[in-house]
């Protein structure tokens, strides 16, 4: 037998890539404006397609005339129900938002924080749930990741059935604030997910701002959190494990380790192995995640510069590009 040759991540190793060029780990990119980045960008253009959504036909276009063949880029906005949205164009084009800003609120933090999203234009662009267009272009979606300035729960609401049966794992920016007029806030999103199966991982802060009235005063003070990034995992306890594709659980062992999960993955590609699916090949890719993560530092002993900067060796995937 061929020796495994080893990656910092299974998801890097072209172990994975040998094994699931037949069927590539697709990722949805809900708000794909900047394109594709951290840690998608490493992964082996044999392993991975990339159906990346940007309502801005100009940015779009661009993105498509920019990106590799691994990528399509669609106009379209991603919405509950299928339609015609307005968007609120920012002064900095990534705030936009389906929802307007709030801006009765937003002026009691400094001006760096809320300036940005102050309306340009509104636009008027075509609306389409995650799961209709899916079905329609026959793609699929292994994780999703959504990052659309406050409508990430009408988003995950359209995708309902893709959540329930596809979905491996997902990455979503919440608000803790009512941020942008209407939306639903952190809560509500997270409570869906959970209702869809998902186990929350993992908690990054997305967005935290001072007030304005301590400006120029010099005051030794936190920022408040006002936005989170939220990653979650399907649930093994909600899988049928006994008809679950090999490469399947292999993909969802991949996405586990790179966010620093890889108990997780080990988890389940032990249970995957013990509801007898093809137990030769996921017992190499165990063998990948545990070797792998066994070259990691300890990240208890990390250098003063990494300290400094907050920074871990483990390097591990982060969830705030």
């Amino acid at each position: 037998m061929a020796s495994i040759r080893y990656s910092p991540r299974l998801l890097f190793s072209p172990c994975f890539t040998e094994w699931v060029r037949p069927d590539p780990l697709s990722l949805v990119d809900a708000g794909a404006r900047g394109g594709m980045g951290e840690p998608w960008c490493r992964v082996d253009h044999a392993a991975i397609r990339v159906i990346g959504f940007e309502p801005d036909q100009k940015e779009c276009d661009r993105l498509n005339q920019s990106g590799s063949g691994i990528i399509q880029y669609l106009p379209t906005a991603l919405w509950s129900s299928a339609g015609k949205l307005k968007i609120h164009c920012a002064a900095v084009p990534s705030c936009s938002s389906v929802h307007p800003p709030n801006l009765e609120d937003l002026r009691r933090y400094e001006d760096p924080h809320w300036k940005p999203r102050e309306t340009q234009r509104v636009m008027t662009v075509p609306s389409v749930p995650l799961d209709r267009i899916l079905k329609e272009k026959q793609l699929k979606c292994d994780f999703l990741k959504v990052d659309t300035q406050g409508s990430e729960y009408e988003i995950l609401k359209g995708g309902s059935a893709t959540l329930k049966g596809q979905v491996l794992g997902v990455l979503v920016e919440t608000w803790t604030q009512e941020v942008h007029r209407g939306q639903h806030l952190m809560g509500d999103v997270f409570k869906l997910l959970v209702d869809h199966g998902f186990s929350l991982f993992d908690v990054g802060i997305a967005a935290a701002w001072k007030r304005k009235i301590g400006a120029g005063i010099g005051l030794s003070g936190k920022s408040q959190v006002v936005g989170l990034d939220l990653l979650c995992f399907k649930n093994t306890n909600h899988w049928d494990l006994r008809e679950t594709k090999p490469l399947t659980v292999i993909k969802a062992a991949g996405i586990f380790e790179v966010y620093g999960f890889p108990d997780y993955a080990l988890e389940l590609l032990d249970q995957a192995m013990a509801c007898g699916v093809d137990p030769f090949l996921l017992k190499k890719a165990r063998q990948v995640v545990v070797e792998c993560s066994r070259k990691q530092r300890n990240p208890f002993k990390q250098g003063r510069l990494a300290r400094l900067l907050g920074t871990s060796e483990t390097d591990f995937a982060s969830l705030h590009s």
